[in-house]
């Protein structure tokens, strides 16, 4: 049969009726021949052993046993110290992949911002592209309307002068 592990929260405030039903379902279990363990999620690992419904038989419940864990029991089974072993693996494999994700989340949030800010500077640059191209197109019909008042006047001057040599002539 596979042996059941079971994994309950511990601390202030989970309360010791979480712990003490996980710890009631494994000594069920293991009255019906199944190996069953007890494996707290805090520091401390320590389980039920057979016959028993709480991790530490000399414990009344008294002491917080998330911050003072009860040493491995001799009634523990070689499975179920493996079992202990194993899960102590895997908590301290979650904690790194947690700090990991935490440290992924901060990178994507910097790239976030960095692109967020790369796309603010690339807006303001186009309202100055925007902006020179208004001012430029501004300058070019200025220069046409000088350019017009200019020819103009060249004309106007010609007409004058020769006016003025018609004039000079008769």
């Amino acid at each position: 049969m596979t042996p059941v592990l079971l994994v309950c929260d511990e601390g202030p405030g989970a309360g010791l009726g979480h712990r003490r039903r996980c710890e009631a379902i494994a000594t069920a279990l293991r009255a019906q021949g199944i190996a069953a363990a007890v494996v707290p999620s805090g520091a401390g690992v320590f389980a039920a052993p057979s016959g028993t419904s709480r991790g530490n038989p000399n414990d009344s419940g008294a002491t917080n046993r998330a911050s003072t864990p009860a040493p491995p029991n001799p009634g523990y089974t070689q499975r179920e110290l493996d079992l202990m072993r194993e899960v102590k693996g895997l908590e301290d494999v979650t904690r790194t992949m947690q700090q990991r994700m935490a440290d992924e989340d901060s990178v994507m949030r910097e790239v976030t911002r960095a692109a967020e800010m790369a796309s603010s500077r690339e807006q303001l640059c186009r309202q100055e592209i925007e902006e020179l191209r208004r001012h430029l197109q501004f300058a070019i019909d200025q220069r046409r309307v000088d350019r017009e008042w200019y020819d103009k006047s060249v004309e106007e001057r010609e007409a004058q002068l020769a006016r003025e040599r018609e004039m000079d002539i008769s």
